[in-house]
């Protein structure tokens, strides 16, 4: 949320479908995990979201049961960082860009 907050964003068109915003520096993929059921799981989510290629930043939030990944979209896909967090048991809904 800060780096959205700081820099201005581009939303590509397909941003709304995706929950992904251009930021500066890179793209930004916001998800709910509604299913994550203690703060232990919010973050062992984010560590295998940070060991992605391409993942400079996130933050997972087990009190609003969302992450928010900073990524380089030529080293990784949105769909690659959803699949990793399903990976660890907890499926991830894309949200809508601010």
């Amino acid at each position: 949320a800060v780096p959205a907050a700081l820099f201005p964003t581009l939303a590509p068109s397909d941003s709304v479908r995706s929950g992904n915003t251009a930021v500066a520096g890179g793209t930004e993929l916001r998800v709910a995990i509604p299913s994550m059921d203690c703060p232990s799981c919010a973050k062992g989510i984010e560590g295998t979201l940070r060991r992605q290629p391409g993942v400079q930043d996130a933050s997972v939030n087990y009190d609003s049961k969302q992450a928010v990944v900073g990524f380089d979209a030529s080293a990784t896909t949105a769909d690659k960082l959803i699949a990793a967090i399903d990976s660890t048991g907890f499926k991830a809904e894309p949200l809508k860009a601010p």
